[in-house]
């Protein structure tokens, strides 16, 4: 390849990027390139590997800031977390089981973290819905995608469903899609809306150097069953002033960190 010579025969390296959901596949890199790309599995990560954020709509534009502290915290989700049928969902667990097997075969030190989104979604959505100490807001989809050749409905009104939903959650439930990533953590954040990020085994971008710890609730993929009670103990943690101080932070960090133009 000519630029990778290029890139050699002049001492630098060669900056290559990859927007895609592929996160299953591991990339041969020359030794001289810098790989960017939207999500890694911690346990898998290289030197040459560099996590740059989805780059999503600007929700703060769209959605209004909070002004009180309700009593409880407020989940939302809005998405993908069904399948169309029972036989889909038969499929999808049978064929994650295999791909499961084949990762304890080659000796993979965390299997568990590469399901599916889809089901880690509805571990967590099942985890919420059990709880008390919590309100749910949950709009729960068989299909999401707002590309005209596959979309299932008005995308206007959908977008809309999903907007609105962020604006009525105090707190915006975050877990993994195809890529070991979540669009709506970082729509999450533009709003000044909390993610209650269910981590499975990630690396966020800029970790060391944005401050998530202010603004983000992270909970373990081990540990998922805890997602209610960590929500409810970071609510009770705030006043209502400190409550509305969170959701400035995370919109603060969108701007600084995780824009486009920015990042």
């Amino acid at each position: 390849n000519r630029a990778y010579s290029a890139a050699r025969a002049a001492g630098k390296k060669i900056l290559l990027f990859d927007y895609t959901d592929f996160v299953d596949r591991t990339p041969k890199l020359p030794p001289h390139a810098l790989f960017f790309r939207v999500s890694v599995y911690r346990h898998h990560a290289t030197r040459q590997e560099i996590v740059m954020p989805y780059f999503v709509e600007d929700f703060g534009k769209v959605v209004r800031p909070h002004v009180s502290k309700p009593q409880k915290a407020v989940v939302g989700f809005c998405g993908l977390s069904r399948h169309k049928s029972q036989a889909r969902t038969l499929k999808a667990y049978a064929k994650w089981g295999v791909f499961k097997l084949f990762l304890i075969l080659r000796g993979d030190v965390l299997p568990g973290v590469h399901a599916p989104g889809i089901l880690w979604r509805k571990r967590a959505l099942q985890a919420l819905r059990g709880s008390s100490a919590i309100e749910t807001n949950i709009f729960e989809r068989a299909s999401y995608s707002l590309h005209r050749g596959s979309v299932s409905g008005d995308p206007e009104k959908i977008r809309a469903d999903y907007r609105e939903n962020m604006e009525a959650s105090t707190l915006a439930l975050s877990v993994r899609g195809d890529a070991n990533a979540s669009q709506r953590f970082y729509e999450a954040l533009s709003c000044g809306r909390v993610p209650l990020f269910l981590d499975t085994d990630s690396v966020l971008p800029l970790e060391g150097i944005a401050p998530y710890e202010k603004c983000i609730i992270r909970v373990l993929h081990d540990d998922a069953a805890a997602l209610p009670e960590r929500a409810a103990e970071w609510h009770a943690s705030h006043t209502a002033t400190s409550f509305l101080e969170a959701g400035a932070a995370a919109r603060q960090l969108f701007q600084d960190y995780l824009r486009l133009d920015r990042y």
